[in-house]
């Protein structure tokens, strides 16, 4: 047995003949180097940045919602959520007219010059219309003396 396995593994050992016919010689590659070629220009990795300034080799994109770039599987590109502007478009309807100042929201009549109630640390305080010295004190700070630029949430 043991005289078969070398003859066998002998047999493994030697490649087997072409086959009968082909008597043809390999292709051989006679192309010749190109002489005086200059070779490309190296790639700076990094060295992409888009009209934002964004690297997207790096993998950042330019978010518009967020106006910076971001690497969309770390950050999301979407606006955050402001709970004040939440809150005040909870009062949305089409009789009001709603309204966010600093950290105040004011909530009017859809007619101008009525009632507003504005909603300030969680307590909603009543102000009617009228001039600043019949107002109470408290209306009269939060219509005026805040010196905010009131957004308009509806």
């Amino acid at each position: 047995m043991i005289a078969a396995a070398i003859l066998l593994s002998g047999c493994a050992l030697f490649p087997s003949a072409p086959p009968a016919g082909n008597t043809t010689a390999p292709e051989q590659n006679t192309t010749q180097p190109v002489q005086n070629q200059t070779p490309p220009e190296p790639v700076l990795v990094g060295n992409d940045s888009d009209e934002h300034g964004c690297k997207g080799s790096a993998g950042y994109v330019w978010c518009n919602v967020t106006e910076k770039c971001i690497r969309p599987w770390e950050e999301n590109c979407t606006a955050p959520v402001d709970p004040l502007f939440e809150q005040a478009k909870t009062y949305c309807s089409k009789e009001y007219k709603v309204y966010i100042c600093g950290e105040n929201v004011r909530v009017t009549g859809s007619v101008a010059g009525g009632v507003s109630t504005i909603y300030s640390g969680g307590i909603a305080f009543v102000c009617p219309p009228g001039e600043p010295e019949s107002m109470s004190p408290k209306c009269r700070e939060l219509l005026f003396a805040s010196n905010c630029v009131e957004k308009e949430v509806c």
